[in-house]
């Protein structure tokens, strides 16, 4: 089982086309790293939220979730997108914590 999963985070949009491209490198990742857990969440308007994808995640036994923001918008606005809707995700899962890209870079400093 493994330990670590990913989450690509996207926009979500009223057209369920939208979501294709993203299911596309879902599968592609699946391909690369079949080890790997992963799953596709959406902020608004498609499913699954993140908070959905996170519990999906820790339902295989997934401890620690790296969310990758695939947003086509100015860095600081997917930071702080993406900070807002982690907050409640992590409260469910035992054990589980939350750091953005920009804490982690400073821990390995």
């Amino acid at each position: 089982m493994a330990e670590i999963g990913l989450i690509l985070f996207a926009h979500g949009a009223r057209d369920a086309r939208w979501a294709a491209p993203f299911e596309a490198l879902l599968a592609r990742l699946r391909e690369r790293r079949p080890e790997l857990p992963a799953a596709l969440a959406f902020l608004e308007h498609m499913s699954p939220d993140l908070q959905t994808a996170a519990l999906g995640l820790a339902a295989q036994g997934v401890r620690r979730i790296r969310v990758v923001p695939c947003f086509s918008a100015a860095a600081d606005i997917c930071a702080t997108i993406s900070r807002r809707s982690l907050r409640p995700c992590v409260r469910p899962i035992p054990r589980s914590t939350s750091r953005s890209h920009r804490q982690q870079e400073k821990l390995r400093r």
